[in-house]
């Protein structure tokens, strides 16, 4: 788009006729060619690597061009005492407590304990709950080589999300990147041997919510639970809407009843 802009512009510059584009109405014949070039050389380069890809049978999604940094100390929180740990000892409460192997981010996949480091392939967003919900960052983004970065605004993003082609892309991602450690290192599976959690695995349905639904109502037969994998869940008490039988006396049955 921008080397069509570029000719046009000169187009319209050395005939009179045409549009003049805001970005480029100022630059000289000398320096439109300039900026020509440059872009030309850009999307040879851009089209070389493609093309090796192919050669290779390198899928783009599989392509790590990026990583999710948390730049934190993670490793500094105070250690118990020698009295709390013999209390423990004594009380059975032994030491349980084991610290995790990655930390969930709002991101394609978690930050590993170690690293403190994500892969981001190519294709792939970040930063998503941040456009959307105003929420801080929960890492920084580090590109491991050059690469073409495309920002998107709130509105833009909304009509991605609806794309049904890309949502069934994110499910895939999902389900063979993060599932099998977002979900498996979850408390209530841990006891799980692994054939039943690969029958759970396959009964996983991935909604989304627009902002303000209401997932649940209190008081609501639950026939499964929601893990939250990103975005932000408000807990609402004494605010139910559907009628329960504990509000009705026996008079106001017999009115319904009777109309």
């Amino acid at each position: 788009m921008q080397i069509k802009s570029i000719e046009e512009t000169s187009v319209a510059k050395e005939t009179g006729e045409g549009t003049l584009h805001q970005y480029y109405k100022e630059d000289s014949k000398k320096e439109l060619e300039k900026l020509k070039t440059r872009w030309q050389a850009e999307v040879d380069q851009l089209e070389r690597k493609v093309a090796d890809c192919n050669a290779k049978n390198i899928e783009p999604g599989d392509r790590h061009v990026a990583s999710a940094e948390l730049v934190v100390n993670i490793e500094g929180h105070r250690k118990p005492g020698l009295l709390h740990r013999i209390s423990n000892l004594f009380s059975g409460g032994g030491s349980s407590t084991t610290n995790p192997d990655f930390i969930p981010i709002d991101g394609p996949a978690d930050i590993d304990i170690k690293t403190k480091r994500a892969p981001l392939h190519e294709g792939e967003l970040f930063g998503e709950m941040s456009c959307m919900n105003r929420a801080p960052r929960s890492a920084t983004v580090v590109a491991e080589e050059d690469c073409y970065m495309l920002e998107m605004l709130r509105n833009v993003l909304d009509m991605l999300h609806n794309d049904p082609k890309y949502k069934e892309k994110l499910d895939r991602i999902y389900r063979e990147r993060v599932l099998d450690g977002h979900i498996r290192r979850l408390p209530i599976f841990q006891n799980v041997s692994d054939e039943d959690f690969a029958d759970v695995k396959e009964r996983i349905e991935l909604v989304d919510f627009e902002a303000g639904s209401v997932v649940f109502e209190e008081f609501e037969d639950s026939d499964s639970f929601f893990v939250v994998r990103s975005g932000l869940v408000k807990v609402v008490k004494n605010a139910w809407t559907l009628a329960r039988k504990e509000e009705f006396k026996a008079n106001h049955w017999k009115e319904i009843w009777r109309h």
